[in-house]
């Protein structure tokens, strides 16, 4: 809470996570390559919480974001290669959260790393929308002890090491 957050993308992982942070951020930042859907859900953030601080450009000045929610293809196939932001922003972001789940330690994690960020993948995530259809289907809730125990299997099973 309090948090200054910076999200990249403002598509549908980026949309969720908009809402979720600005009930209890201090700011919210959202930046996309089409920065006329970052305006757009800005607007939609701001329409249901009318007193979020939210942004729809990156700031020019010395911005200080506490977190980094990454929901962009930057990072997965065939964009391997691709940073979601500059690499110099990375050096100042402590708390980084990447949706991407394969590969496992994307270019993104691999660079705030390098920074000394914490930085966490999408399985954790990945396993959670899992369970949450399980109930909203059957009914059926998993306990917490086996959410994590799927989320260690996924995440070793697709080779994450270090997550």
């Amino acid at each position: 809470e309090g948090k200054n957050v910076l999200i990249t993308g403002a598509g549908g992982v980026a949309r969720v996570m908009a809402f979720e942070a600005a009930r209890v951020a201090h700011t919210v930042t959202i930046i996309s390559r089409r920065p006329e859907q970052a305006k757009a859900l800005t607007e939609d953030v701001k329409t249901a919480f009318p007193s979020a601080s939210l942004f729809c450009e990156f700031p020019t000045d010395n911005a200080k974001f506490d977190v980094l929610l990454q929901g962009t293809p930057a990072g997965m196939s065939p964009y391997v290669d691709l940073l979601p932001v500059e690499e110099n922003v990375l050096k100042y972001i402590p708390y980084i959260f990447d949706t991407i789940y394969n590969p496992c330690e994307t270019k993104l994690l691999k660079t705030a790393r390098k920074y000394g960020a914490v930085c966490a993948n999408g399985s954790a995530m990945l396993v959670g929308q899992a369970a949450a259809a399980q109930y909203l289907w059957t009914g059926f809730r998993f306990a917490q002890s086996d959410i994590d125990e799927i989320t260690d299997a996924v995440t070793k099973k697709l080779t994450c090491t270090d997550i």
